[in-house]
């Protein structure tokens, strides 16, 4: 974990990200097969990067989010879910009863969601695709944080380790606590 988080910070620092203000393309930064995207919101770009993710996974996504209250980002998730995709999301407890959160949305479309209660705040924000690649950074997944946040966001693809640790940290989390669905 912390060799990823080295090299994700050497990949930032050697130029290899796109900001706001860049016109340039975004180049993924490769690392063996690995690539590492990086975002910076607000721009808007962040979010387009991770529904479009989210939309080319073919077989599981998990999803561990502190705030989700974005309906495009939940339409991706129940969109993953119909074309067969295994999906669950476990949330911080605020959500289980915020008018704007996407948790029931979720729920309805046959979604396992499980509110974290073991934790004071459960404050991550990460999504496992098909057990090799991640997203992750201080974005959750609203609509403030892409449009007016200052955030940051890697997709790292390509990289099984990672993911698994990711994935292992999910399925404790959520084992940890009970399903609503």
């Amino acid at each position: 974990m912390i060799r990823a988080m080295l090299i994700c910070t050497a990949l930032v620092l050697a130029g290899c990200s796109r900001t706001a203000t860049s016109a340039l393309p975004q180049k993924p930064a490769a690392n063996g097969g690995q690539r590492v995207y990086s975002y910076f919101s607000p721009n808007g770009e962040a979010k387009a990067a991770m529904i479009r993710a989210v939309n080319q996974a073919e077989r599981e996504v998990l999803i561990a989010l502190y705030y989700f209250t974005d309906a495009p980002m939940a339409d991706a998730v129940i969109a993953a879910k119909e074309r067969g995709c295994a999906v669950r999301v476990i949330l911080d407890r605020t959500q289980a009863h915020r008018a704007d959160s996407q948790a029931q949305r979720l729920v309805d479309a046959g979604i396992t969601v499980t509110f974290d209660r073991r934790h004071r705040l459960m404050h991550n924000k990460f999504c496992v695709m098909d057990r090799e690649s991640v997203i992750t950074g201080s974005q959750n997944w609203t609509a403030a944080s892409d449009a007016s946040n200052a955030e940051n966001t890697l997709i790292i693809r390509n990289n099984r380790h990672l993911a698994d640790k990711y994935r292992e940290t999910f399925l404790s989390m959520t084992a940890q606590n009970n399903p609503s669905h």
